[in-house]
């Protein structure tokens, strides 16, 4: 399994925790659903990367 880079980025005024599956292409921003988390990405990042570079942040309330 690809592990992403895990980060935790600034958004108004708040942390927001960030997964990164980097790749050479373009950058592809995932938004997960009400009640998952970023990690929820892990089966599309194995499709899309290295091809593309996959973001996923967590939603306020959720994962990190």
């Amino acid at each position: 399994m690809i592990e992403p880079i895990e980060k935790k980025v600034p958004g108004d005024g708040i942390a927001i925790h960030l997964a990164v599956w980097e790749g050479r292409g373009k950058n592809i921003l995932a938004v997960h659903g009400l009640t998952a988390n970023n990690r929820c990405w892990d089966p599309i990042a194995r499709s899309v990367a290295p091809n593309h570079r996959l973001l996923a942040m967590d939603l306020r309330g959720r994962g990190l």
